[in-house]
């Protein structure tokens, strides 16, 4: 039968009995009945890969204010096989593992974890990129079907927030020299401000301590730079942000000027 079955799929089975009668008219009559017939069906299932084939996303999961990463699950299908990790931060163009006591660069063919220890040590692999890639090695014998389902990362983003204030017209131009505040935060918030001057009440470019918009005032007070010190009008922008419950406030802003 193996001889007439190509692969899968349905097939339909005939059966057909032969009887061979003595050549004795002296004895008879004879009776033949059909009962059943077994089919013994037997196949040889394919090989697996055995050489450790990889798989990961093609782009990093990013969250723009990730504090910490906090867990690290699996759904899998190993029967008996394995599933090993490795991590990366920076697209994948270095792949990192646990070695005990830190995460450092994958430099051999077991430089991997699994599951259980990447959600152990996951906490203290590096959030400064804000993203998180996964790359699984699916280890068989060449016997075992071994298939990642899903990865599930937990972790702890900031939440955060901006004011930016209405114009404050000083009715001529001045001189802008410094910015104070009142504010109320803790350990896990913070605040920083920056501000803007012109002269027609239109152009707002946000700047901070350096006279740059990748600079910020911080700690209460600062001294307004002199790239943006005159101006009729003058604005400003609060920037908060919070990695738990708390809640950081500002109360009151005054900005010093001069004629």
């Amino acid at each position: 039968v193996s001889a007439k079955i190509a692969g899968a799929g349905t097939y339909y089975l005939k059966v057909a009995v032969f009887v061979e009668y003595q050549k004795n008219s002296t004895r008879g009559p004879y009776v033949v009945d059909f009962d059943n017939v077994l089919l013994l069906w037997s196949k040889t299932t394919g090989s697996y890969p055995n050489d450790e084939p990889t798989i990961y996303r093609n782009t990093s999961f990013s969250s723009p204010n990730v504090s910490s990463w906090n867990s690290f699950s699996e759904t899998a299908e190993k029967n008996g096989g394995l599933i090993m990790y490795q991590l990366s931060d920076d697209d994948g163009a270095t792949w990192k593992y646990f070695n005990g006591s830190t995460w450092i660069s994958a430099s051999g063919p077991t430089n991997y974890n699994d599951s259980t220890t990447i959600n152990n040590e996951i906490s203290s692999f590096s959030t400064a990129n804000n993203k998180i890639n996964v790359r699984a090695f699916l280890i068989s014998d060449g016997t075992q079907f071994v298939r990642l389902n899903q990865i599930i990362i937990g972790y702890t983003g900031a939440s955060t927030g901006t004011y930016t204030s209405s114009t404050f017209d000083a009715g001529a131009e001045v001189s802008f020299n410094k910015i104070f505040w009142t504010e109320n935060q803790t350990p896990a918030t913070t605040i920083e401000f920056q501000i803007a001057t012109n002269n027609d009440n239109t152009t707002w470019n946000f700047v901070g301590s350096e006279g740059k918009a990748n600079t910020f005032f911080t700690n209460g007070s600062g001294i307004i730079p002199l790239e943006v010190i005159s101006g009729r009008y003058i604005k400003f922008k609060i920037y908060f942000t919070s990695t738990t419950a708390d809640k950081p406030d500002v109360k009151d802003v005054t900005i010093n000027f001069s004629p």
